[in-house]
C-alpha cells in the first residue's frame, strides 16, 4: 500500500505529507476490504485493493498539485507586482535586494501553511468522490445487468498478444 501511495501522490509538492497519505491509503485500503466483504452477495469474495486505477487516482493528484502550484504562482506575481512600486523596482523588473520581500516573514509562513492544507484536503476529497462515483456506477451496471451487454471479441478481431482483459468490448 505504501507503493500505491506513492504511485498516487507523485507530484513533488505531496513529498512532506508523505507518511500521512501513506497511513491515509492503508486506512481507506482496509475500508474498501471490509465494506467489499460485509456487503458483497458472493460469498467467499475477497476485497483487494487493484492496481489499475492508480493511474488515474495518479492523474487526478497531480492534476490539482499543478493547480494549486499554478494559483500559488498568480498569488505570488500579484504580491510581487504590488509590493513592486514600494521597494524599487529595477528597470527589467527584478527586484533590487529582497526577490522574496513581498512574502517574508509569518505571513509567508501561514500562506505556505495554508496551501499545503488545501492543496491536501482538494485532492482528498477528489480522490474520495471520483472512487466513490465510480464504485456507484459499478454498482449501477451489476445491479441493472449491463455487463451482459459486453461480450468476449471474435478471434478475427484481437491479437493473441492482447492481455485477456483487453479482449472485451461492448456489443453494438
Amino acid at each position: 500500500m505504501y507503493g500505491y501511495a506513492a504511485v498516487i501522490f507523485r507530484d513533488p509538492l505531496y513529498a512532506p505529507n508523505m507518511a500521512s497519505l501513506a497511513k491515509l491509503v492503508c486506512f481507506s485500503s482496509a475500508v474498501h476490504q471490509v465494506f467489499f466483504c460485509l456487503f458483497s452477495t458472493l460469498p467467499f469474495a475477497i476485497g483487494q485493493v487493484q492496481d489499475a486505477g492508480l493511474i488515474f487516482l495518479s492523474h487526478i493528484a497531480s492534476n490539482v498539485a499543478a493547480s494549486a502550484a499554478k494559483n500559488a504562482e498568480r498569488r505570488d506575481a500579484a504580491a510581487l507586482s504590488a509590493a513592486g512600486g514600494a521597494l524599487g523596482v529595477v528597470g527589467d523588473g527584478s527586484f533590487g535586494g529582497t526577490t522574496n520581500a513581498a512574502r517574508s516573514g509569518a505571513g509567508a509562513a501561514a500562506n505556505d501553511l495554508d496551501d499545503v492544507s488545501m492543496l491536501l484536503s482538494t485532492a482528498i476529497v477528489f480522490l474520495g468522490l471520483s472512487t466513490a462515483l465510480l464504485g456507484v456506477c459499478l454498482v449501477v451496471v451489476g445491479r441493472a445487468r449491463l455487463a451482459k451487454y459486453a461480450k468476449p471479441m471474435d478471434e478475427a478481431t484481437h491479437n493473441d498478444d492482447d492481455p485477456p482483459a483487453m479482449r472485451w468490448r461492448v456489443m453494438s
